[in-house]
């Protein structure tokens, strides 16, 4: 009873802030979006070569990721929290509406998967910025821990809701309207982003004096030098390495085992969220107890 009262003090400070409420519910619309064409995507790489691609193609898409991502967060460092987070939103609805209309087309699937990774790698600004402006949008250090609870409970539910969706519309409409809803999830995302009212913690920093390269590689080196930040990034790369994992096994283990089509991806998938979404809300009643 205690851990739910605490659970739910600190979601209602969050969502009492009217700066945290919009962040909350753009990621919200954004991934549950995002989500549901990860599955529709998945769904179309099994079709095209299998296991294989779309093993191979998340492979290729993560390396990416991990290559982009020094330099996505300090790009998002140089600009206004806000505009890279609507300018990112915005950019990817183009994207995947461009890859909607080529697989209605019946285009090649690697021009499609193209679009798709690249979409990804739009992605990378947005979470560094998120998280370098969600500190200026709190009131105590508590609503801040609170608000990234929050996070991963809305990430569990976009896990748990998505790939359903995804799943739905795939078997019953097509992979084209799973992009559509995709295109709409992220309007939605920049117009609510748009309405947060710019605080001092939305402009960028002083320009760096140590270059680029410095720039980028400076989370590595701080990361490198505290041993409690080297575990934890540890943890979060374990963490990833099972998951993409997962993504491969997902799909053969509903098309070879199940056999129920590639479309139940979607469900199984919904079996993760619901454990995300657990552990988001145990991570939130923590924040109540101050105990991190």
């Amino acid at each position: 009873v205690g851990g739910i009262g605490n659970t739910w003090h600190s979601l209602r400070s969050v969502y009492l802030n009217p700066a945290l409420r919009r962040m909350q519910l753009a990621l919200t619309v954004s991934m549950v979006g995002d989500w549901a064409f990860s599955t529709a995507v998945t769904v179309y790489a099994y079709q095209a070569g299998g296991a294989q691609l779309v093993g191979g193609w998340f492979a290729v898409r993560l390396v990416l990721m991990a290559l982009l991502a020094p330099m996505a967060s300090s790009v998002a460092d140089h600009f206004p929290r806000k505009t890279v987070l609507v300018v990112s939103d915005l950019v990817r609805a183009v994207l995947i509406a461009g890859a909607g209309l080529l697989v209605l087309r019946d285009a090649p699937a690697l021009a499609i998967i193209v679009l798709s990774t690249v979409t990804g790698l739009i992605g990378c600004v947005s979470r560094p910025a998120q998280l370098a402006w969600m500190p200026s949008l709190t009131n105590e250090p508590e609503e801040l821990t609170a608000a990234n609870g929050a996070y991963s409970t809305t990430k569990g539910l976009a896990f748990l809701v998505g790939p359903t969706i995804g799943a739905v519309l795939v078997a019953t409409t097509g992979i084209a309207a799973v992009f559509a809803l995709n295109v709409v999830s992220f309007l939605v995302s920049a117009t609510v982003l748009a309405g947060i009212r710019a605080v001092t913690g939305d402009l960028p920093p002083e320009p760096g004096r140590h270059g680029a390269l410095r720039e980028m590689t400076g989370g590595f080196r701080e990361i490198a030098g505290n041993g409690d930040l080297l575990l934890v990034a540890g943890m979060v790369c374990a963490q990833n390495v099972v998951h993409g994992t997962t993504i491969v096994l997902g799909v053969t283990w509903a098309v070879e085992i199940l056999e129920r089509g590639p479309e139940a991806v979607g469900v199984i998938d919904t079996v993760f969220g619901a454990g995300a979404i657990a552990g988001g809300v145990l991570a939130i009643a923590r924040a109540g107890r101050n105990r991190l």
